[in-house]
């Protein structure tokens, strides 16, 4: 699939802390999710095969992508549409030599990070964590104006990342990003469907 940043729009997260990911995305996905981003930190490698090659089908068949997150040979066994690495993953280099056909998204928590990734040839920025976050407890704490200052030097696409929710999406949506991504907001809520459509109204909203 090709890069385009209306995927970064509201861009889902999955984490099995808080529910099955195949149930979790086939959700999010019917009521308007624009991306996932399958994460396991703690799955092994054929478990992990078996659950990413459900979600590809979940998410082809609503005509979502379905990007990895830092797992390069998971990604190319399933034919995914993207992966995503942090800052102490494979080096970009190396995944654009063996996925240049896929969108590759780049953690960065601070502006020399991004331009970084931007000019190795990122397709887009996960920036974050704009607030303090339970999912990820080693994640660089960022900050609205420091997304703000961020923003005004990044020229590819970017979605922010950490501690998102219906309460602070709107400061966030102001810093003039490209998409949100979220995570325990959406899998934390009593009716993910529900959340998703609220989350998507707000983003209209704010014609992002």
């Amino acid at each position: 699939m090709k890069f385009n940043k209306e995927i970064l729009k509201l861009y889902m997260i999955t984490d099995s802390n808080y529910m099955d990911e195949r149930e979790s995305v086939l959700k999010a996905v019917k009521s308007g999710a624009t991306c996932v981003q399958y994460r396991a930190k703690n799955t092994d490698t054929k478990q992990m095969i078996e659950v990413a090659k459900d979600l590809k089908k979940i998410c082809n068949h609503h005509n979502v992508p379905l990007i990895i997150n830092d797992r390069l040979d998971i990604a190319l066994a399933i034919q995914a549409d993207g992966i995503h690495i942090g800052q102490d993953d494979m080096p970009i280099e190396i995944v654009k030599k063996y996925a240049s056909n896929m969108i590759i998204g780049v953690s960065a928590s601070n502006i020399e990070q991004a331009l970084i990734a931007e000019k190795k040839g990122a397709d887009y920025i996960g920036a974050g964590a704009v607030f303090s976050t339970q999912t990820k407890k080693d994640a660089n704490y960022m900050g609205i104006e420091s997304l703000k200052e961020l923003m005004k030097k990044i020229k590819i696409p970017v979605a922010a990342i950490g501690g998102i929710n219906l309460k602070n999406i709107k400061e966030v949506l102001k810093t003039n990003i490209d998409g949100v991504c979220i995570i325990s907001a959406l899998l934390c809520s009593k009716d993910i469907e529900k959340t998703t459509k609220e989350f998507l109204k707000i983003i209209e909203e704010e014609h992002i």
